[in-house]
C-alpha cells in the first residue's frame, strides 16, 4: 500500500446519539498521489439488513503529497427514523472506509455501544426509544482493520485478493462461505491429529503386548529352568540314597564276615586237652 494510517481518534467520545461524530485521522503517504484519498464513514442500521446501513458523509483529500497528514473528520449522526426500533439499542459498528480512484483499499470498524443513561429507564426501556435520552460510546480498544490490494495507477498490475490484517473481519458474526471453508480445514485438521493419535496408541498397545510376550518367554524359561534344577536335585538325593543303601550292604555283609569269624575264633581253646 502506498498509504499508511497512523491512528484514528476518536473525539467527543461517549457522547450523545444525536451529537455528529468527529475523528481525527492522522496517515501517511509513502509517494506523491495525484489523485484524492476519499473518507467514507457508515453507520451500521442493522446486523442482518445491510440495506439499513446509512452512510453518514465522505470527504475528499488531495492531491496528497509525500509525508505524514492529519486532518479531522466530522460526520453527522445516524438518522434514527432509519433504523428499525429493535436495533436502535444495543450494539452496533462503526465503519471508516478508504478509496483511491474509487477503490477501496482500507476498511476500519469500532463496535458501537447504544443505551440509556436514566436507570429507571435502563430498567425498563420504553416500547417507543427515547433518542434524546441515548448516549453513544465507540468501543476503541476492538478495532477491526481490513486491507485490500488495489491498482494505484492504470499501468500497475492486477494485485493480490485482500489481505485480512485481523481474522474476524466479520464485526457482526455473520456467517459466509469462507468462514464455513476454514470452519471445515479446520475439521480435517481435527480428524488428521485424531487419526495421528489413534495411531500412536496402537503402536504403544503393540509396544506393551511386545514387551509383555517377551516377559511371559522370560517366565517359561524360568520355570523350565526351575524344573530342571528340580530334576537335578531329585536325581542327586536318588543317588545319595543308592549310596547310602550300598554302604548300609556293604556294612552289614562286612558284619556277617566278622560274626562268622569270631564265631570259629571266639574259644580257641574248647577242643585242647586240659594237662595237669
Amino acid at each position: 500500500s502506498k498509504v499508511n494510517v497512523c491512528s484514528v481518534n476518536i473525539l467527543d467520545n461517549p457522547s450523545k446519539f444525536t451529537d455528529p461524530f468527529k475523528l481525527e485521522i492522522t496517515f501517511e503517504a509513502y509517494e506523491t498521489l495525484p489523485h484524492d484519498l476519499e473518507w467514507e464513514l457508515v453507520y451500521v442500521g442493522s446486523s442482518t439488513d445491510q440495506s439499513y446501513d446509512q452512510k453518514l458523509d465522505s470527504v475528499e483529500v488531495g492531491p496528497t503529497p509525500e509525508g505524514r497528514h492529519r486532518f479531522v473528520f466530522e460526520a453527522v449522526a445516524p438518522d434514527s427514523s432509519k433504523i428499525p426500533a429493535a436495533d436502535l439499542v444495543g450494539v452496533t459498528v462503526l465503519l471508516l472506509k478508504v478509496k483511491y480512484n474509487t477503490l477501496e483499499f482500507l476498511n476500519l470498524g469500532w463496535y458501537v455501544k447504544v443505551e440509556y443513561t436514566d436507570p429507571e429507564l435502563i430498567e425498563t426501556p420504553p416500547n417507543n426509544p427515547q433518542i434524546e435520552k441515548l448516549s453513544r460510546t465507540l468501543l476503541t480498544d476492538d478495532l477491526r482493520v481490513t486491507s485490500f490490494q488495489i491498482k494505484w495507477d492504470e499501468n500497475q498490475a492486477e494485485e493480490y485478493p485482500p489481505e485480512v490484517e485481523n481474522a474476524d473481519e466479520d464485526l457482526m458474526s455473520e456467517d459466509d462461505e469462507d468462514g464455513d471453508v476454514s470452519r471445515e480445514e479446520d475439521k480435517d485438521e481435527e480428524d488428521v491429529k485424531d487419526e495421528e493419535n489413534e495411531k500412536d496408541e496402537e503402536d504403544e498397545h503393540e509396544k506393551v503386548g511386545d514387551a509383555e510376550a517377551e516377559e511371559d518367554i522370560d517366565i517359561e524359561a524360568s520355570d523350565e529352568e526351575m524344573e530342571e534344577d528340580d530334576d537335578g536335585d531329585n536325581e542327586g538325593e536318588e543317588e545319595k540314597e543308592d549310596k547310602t543303601e550300598n554302604e548300609e550292604d556293604m556294612v552289614g555283609d562286612k558284619a556277617d564276615t566278622l560274626k562268622e569269624v569270631s564265631s570259629t575264633t571266639a574259644n580257641p581253646l574248647a577242643d585242647s586237652t586240659n594237662v595237669n
